[in-house]
């Protein structure tokens, strides 16, 4: 853990390329997680009115897909 801590302080002093794309990830993260838990909501209301029980694979296709 002090390992990695240490690795963490270098990334930000030296704000290399590696440390840029780190950032870009670190900020638009949360908001990505919560938009794709919004969308598969909206999704959701659509395939649950459709008969797919037994069928797993292709109710995640259909879900992922839409």
């Amino acid at each position: 853990m002090l390992l990695l801590y240490g690795f963490a302080l270098l990334l930000r002093q030296r704000q290399g390329r590696l440390y840029r794309m780190l950032r870009f990830i670190g900020r638009y993260s949360f908001g990505g997680f919560l938009s794709h838990a919004f969308v598969l909501m909206l999704v959701s209301l659509v395939t649950r009115s459709i008969p797919l029980s037994g069928a797993h694979l292709p109710a995640a296709v259909i879900t992922f897909c839409w």
